[in-house]
């Protein structure tokens, strides 16, 4: 079952500790969480920061996120944990590089990680849609309205 779209309204007090509000800049997204928000949208080198709601941030692990629930909503949700492959894909890396980069995150669109940095077991291959001159989130862009950013509360 998809996650249904959240009421970006003010939550009440009561009802603030049952149910997710928005974390997308934008509103609306999906709820993986009680501290985590599904975020669709296209970003320029540098925004996807923006694509988040202050004070959320792209997340960087997987923590409260209900995983199975974001892996089986169309499209891909990148979080802020890069990694890379060498030689093969299933030969992957934490962390930044200047090749054969790599998203950790969640979706449907993802293939399956093998180094599950940062906990994701799903990964996107920067290329098409997805760009990094550095292979870092901060220095990403995203052409592709069907993928997004997972957005963390601290």
């Amino acid at each position: 079952m998809a996650p249904a779209l959240m009421d970006a309204a003010a939550p009440d007090l009561l009802s603030d500790l049952a149910t997710t509000t928005s974390l997308c800049a934008a509103g609306g997204g999906f709820g993986f969480g009680p501290k985590v928000s599904g975020c669709l949208g296209t970003f320029a080198a540098g925004g996807a920061d923006a694509i988040c709601k202050n004070p959320a941030r792209p997340c960087a692990n997987n923590t409260g996120l209900d995983l199975p629930l974001c892996n089986g909503t169309s499209g891909f949700f990148l979080s802020n944990q890069p990694g890379y492959w060498l030689g093969t894909k299933a030969s992957e890396a934490c962390g930044a590089a200047a090749s054969n980069q790599i998203f950790f995150g969640c979706g449907a669109a993802g293939r399956a990680g093998v180094a599950k940095c940062g906990g994701f077991d799903k990964v996107i291959d920067v290329g098409t849609s997805i760009t990094s001159t550095t292979g870092q989130l901060k220095d990403a862009s995203n052409t592709d309205p069907t993928q997004g950013v997972l957005c963390c509360l601290p």
